[in-house]
Order: C-alpha cells, then structure tokens, then sequence
C-alpha cells in the first residue's frame, strides 16, 4: 500500500461530454448563490450548485427550473452562461428597523422553531447523493466518485428523539479516473475517502428536535441582520488566527427555514514531509412547512489537503438530501445507514454526479 493511501486510511481509523456551466448570481450583490436547486420540466431534481454558483448541465436538459429560498423561481428555456436571482422583498412599511439583541433574537428563533417541529411518524422523500473528487492542482489530474439513489426516511418519534430508518432505490454509482498520475486512486480508496464527511445519518441530528446542535457563541459586534427581504437574515462571522468561521440563517415569523455554518482552516505547506489540511467544512440545511414544518434538506461538503512526498492533492468530498415528494416505491430492505446500501451496487457506466466540483478561478 503506497504511503498515501495509508496516511487516508490512518486518517480516518469533470468534464462530460454535452454539458455546459451555468453559474447563479444574487443579482442585487452580484456575489454567486450557492446550494440553487435544478429541476427539470417533469419536476424531478438533477443539480445543486456548488459553492461558487456553478452547476453543470446537459444541452437536452432544459427546460429548467432554478429554486432557491428567498429568491424568486427562475424558468430557464435555453443556456445561458450566467444567471441572475432576484431576491425576494418585502413591503418597506413591514421592514422591522427596531434595535434587538441579535444573539438572543438567534436563539429565540431556534428555541420557537424546535417547538414547531412535527413530532409525527412520517416519512421524507427524496433524493440522496455523494461525491468525492480528488485532484492534482498543479497537473489539473482528476479522479470522481459519485453515488445517488432515491430515498426515503422513515421517521418515527422515541422519547426525546427521532428513529431515522432509511429505504432505497435506483441507485447508482460511477468511478472515472481522467489523469495518468492518478492511478493509484482506486475506487475503493475514493470510498474510504468518503469518510472526510461523517455519515448521513450523524446529520440527522440537526433535525431541530433538540436546539442543542444550533448552539452559537459569537459577539454582537460578529452578527449582521438584514430585514429587507421576505426571509430575514442573520449572519455571523469571525476569525481567530487562521480560522474563520461563518453562519448564516434565513427566518420569517420566528421560524428557521435555511441555516448554513462554514469553517475554512488556512495552513502552509512547504513541500516537504507529510502535511494535512482539513480546509473545510460546511453543512447547511433547509426547513419547509409543507406538509409539516420539518428539515428538507441537509448537505455536508469538505475539503481536505493532503501531501506527501512533494506530491499535493485536494479531496473534495460531499453527502446530500433534497426532498421530493414526487419519489415513490415500494419499501423493502431497510438500512440504517446510507453505506450499507451503497456497498450491494456495482459500479456503472451511468453519469449519477448531481454535485459538480469546480476549483477556485
């Protein structure tokens, strides 16, 4: 096992043909919208952006539709290199200019909405995907991993909890490896990496049952409030040494309905040793009220730096749901964990990546 492989292992104890970049942009900000969710003419969801907007399509894919809280739904007939969303505002008369305490209306907000979260036994339909991308910055090498399937959550509350069980079907996975000096990057060495980003299920805890996992500490003179648009925004931010941490929260009425948290990690590497960067991490997750105020969303993306030897690679790595109410079949196998599912498939020829990497410009 070359010394690479072992130290992810020890860690953790894109380009097709026929397709174009669309990037999403706030059209007030002009700054790129990440988390847009694509769907296309039959309704069925085929793409999220990334974060710098970016989402790759395929020509037959449209027409399109680009939906993203607190931004108005944009129909797209034919490509377009650049879009723009159009925020949704309010009547100025409804804007709330009085001074608040900004962390204790914070922690209003999540104690009011965990008392609005449905305690019924249900289930939550949608679609699951997770991609890994490793590539060579300085020779542009690249490898991808991706697995998708429908699901659907079966909820059902315990005392103070919820049991999450999980049902699966049409899955798909895919490995490509498109760089000669990226050989040694199997298929199963991409699975492990998945790893860099805890399992679905962990992420269910933020299902806001218990306020517990929204716990903040920032300073007032950290957070930003804006109340001009219909959903109203919090966003807290603050550095310390070379980390940086970012939350963002979307709310109207006292209810949470997108919570997004980033923690980037600067560090040098001088080319020499072993180095290890764990340069990102960011979850974010989204709360609907139809047909019960309940999470419809939850995405975890990574980015770890690796060295060793002199040779510098970036593992990319990203675990998502989006609900859709319009997947249905019929229950059999249960799992507990989304793994355990994806380890009875093959891999296929078929493209399954809704989430496409792209690096910084």
């Amino acid at each position: 096992m070359k010394l690479f492989q072992l130290i992810i292992f020890l860690l953790l104890a894109e380009l097709s043909f026929g397709q174009k970049t669309i990037v999403f942009y706030d059209a007030i900000y002009k700054i790129a919208v990440p988390k847009v969710k694509v769907y296309n003419a039959s309704g069925s969801f085929i793409g999220l952006t990334n974060d710098f907007g970016q989402l790759k399509i395929h020509d037959e894919s449209f027409p399109l539709e680009a939906r993203n809280f607190g931004y108005t739904t944009v129909q797209l007939t034919t490509y377009a290199d650049t879009v723009f969303l159009t925020p949704e505002y309010q009547e100025l008369e409804e804007v709330d200019i009085k001074p608040v305490n900004k962390m204790e209306l914070y922690e209003s907000i999540i104690e009011r909405s965990s008392l609005n979260i449905s305690k019924k036994d249900s289930k939550i339909r949608g679609t699951y995907f997770e991609s890994v991308m490793i590539v060579n910055p300085k020779s542009k090498d690249t490898v991808f991993l991706d697995n998708v399937c429908d699901l659907i959550i079966e909820k059902e509350i315990n005392r103070k909890s919820f049991d999450y069980t999980f049902y699966c079907n049409d899955g798909a996975r895919s490995y490509v490896n498109e760089g000669d000096g990226m050989k040694e990057f199997d298929a199963h060495l991409l699975e492990v990496c998945l790893g860099f980003v805890k399992p679905f299920k962990n992420s269910l805890k933020y299902d806001l049952l218990s306020p517990k996992e929204y716990k903040l500490k920032f300073e007032e003179k950290q957070i930003d409030r804006n109340t001009e648009t219909e959903l109203h925004r919090l966003r807290f931010e603050k550095t310390e040494g070379k980390n940086t941490e970012t939350v963002e929260v979307q709310y109207q009425d006292w209810k949470l309905y997108t919570w997004t948290s980033k923690n980037l990690r600067e560090k040098h590497y001088d080319g020499e040793g072993i180095f290890v960067n764990y340069r990102k991490f960011a979850r974010h997750v989204e709360f609907g009220d139809l047909p019960e105020y309940f999470f419809n969303t939850m995405i975890n993306d990574g980015i770890v730096q690796i060295a060793v030897d002199g040779k510098f690679y970036e593992i990319y790595v990203v675990k998502g749901f989006i609900a859709d109410e319009s997947v249905d079949f019929e229950l059999g196998e249960a799992y507990k964990e989304m793994e355990d599912y994806f380890e009875t498939l093959k891999y296929s020829k078929r493209e399954v990546g809704f989430y496409k990497f792209e690096e910084k410009k």
